[in-house]
């Protein structure tokens, strides 16, 4: 409701709670987001810093539009990478203006561009075709790596359809528009085409089978629905996706001191306890069962701290009888 619509934007905004990444984050973020078209966007870049008394006053105002754009995240007391979204078809309109700006204006920049911007996409194309696959294989077969099926295939795949595509449209567009930029600009978008298409519709698949927060969710939430309310509880902090998945409604309870997790721990009913494992001192740690109820999964390829950010819940005085644990491996303990 209207109370979340203030937590999550105005309250975040000036007096942040969480997701404090630093105020840089974004000038990393950025060109990732524009990928595959980077080169391109930064040609643009360049250009128009070079050439700004040259530019019209609508390629002025979208320039202008992004600075604003990338201030007023960069400003907030609370970021996210992806939080800079918004930002991206103007950057997308200014690389389209790269392309057909008329000469006198972009210079050699764009022929540079668009040679850079081919390599980058044919390095990638060929990454996917052999180097990711053969990395793929040795993970799984010589380091006993725990991979998605068909992940090597995937890449595979795309690599090689990218390749026949992108040389196909060379082909027929050098008969149709021979030494035309619009040549180079049509394989270009092909190709690009055709390795986003891949990634998300097929590859990206793959990967989020190896997603661990939302299957977590999914076999706590099956508890705690059967639990009073106000007696499923977040430690320190509470997790926005947890609370999306698990339709609670505001104001979710969550403690933030020690006393409060005694007064929670003192009564009779059964209730559950959700917080990553960083939060856990040895001094919480002894106030709770010794086993959490609930773990989510960690994978060897995960660093140390990403692993103490994983999600872990406990059960405290749980009614057998009340509660269907249905999942295997559930630990009940008083």
């Amino acid at each position: 409701g209207l109370y979340f619509v203030f937590h999550e934007n105005i309250l975040r905004y000036f007096r942040p709670f969480d997701h404090k990444e630093p105020f840089y984050v974004y000038a990393y973020m950025l060109p990732l987001f524009t990928m595959p078209w980077l080169p391109i966007f930064i040609g643009a870049l360049i250009t128009s810093a070079a050439s700004w008394k040259k530019l019209d006053k609508n390629t002025r105002w979208l320039i202008q539009a992004m600075l604003l754009i990338f201030a007023f995240f960069t400003l907030s007391g609370s970021r996210r990478g992806y939080y800079i979204l918004p930002i991206l078809p103007f950057c997308m309109l200014l690389a389209a203006v790269f392309l057909t700006e008329a000469r006198e204006i972009v210079g050699e920049h764009r022929e540079r561009g668009l040679r850079i911007q081919k390599l980058v996409l044919i390095t990638i194309a060929i990454s996917e075709l052999v180097l990711i696959p053969i990395a793929v294989w040795i993970l799984v077969n010589k380091m006993n790596w725990r991979l998605p099926d068909n992940l090597g295939w995937s890449f595979f795949v795309v690599g090689l359809i990218t390749l026949l595509a992108g040389i196909s449209t060379y082909k027929i567009s050098a008969k149709f528009l021979p030494g035309h930029p619009l040549q180079t600009i049509l394989v270009l978008i092909i190709m690009a085409g055709i390795l986003q298409g891949g990634f998300f519709t097929w590859q990206y698949n793959i990967l989020e089978s190896r997603r661990t927060e939302k299957p977590f969710t999914m076999k706590v939430n099956a508890v705690a629905k059967s639990l009073p309310e106000d007696r499923v509880v977040f430690w320190r902090k509470y997790e926005e996706t947890m609370i999306f998945y698990m339709k609670l409604d505001p104001p979710v309870k969550w403690l933030n001191d020690e006393h409060s997790l005694q007064e929670f721990l003192k009564s009779d009913q059964p209730g559950m306890i959700i917080s990553q494992g960083r939060y856990v001192t040895d001094s919480i740690a002894s106030m709770l069962p010794q086993q959490p109820a609930f773990a989510e999964t960690c994978f060897r390829w995960e660093s140390p701290d990403r692993q103490l950010k994983k999600m872990k819940a406990w059960l405290i005085n749980p009614d057998v009888s009340q509660i269907a644990m249905e999942n295997k491996g559930v630990n009940y303990a008083k």
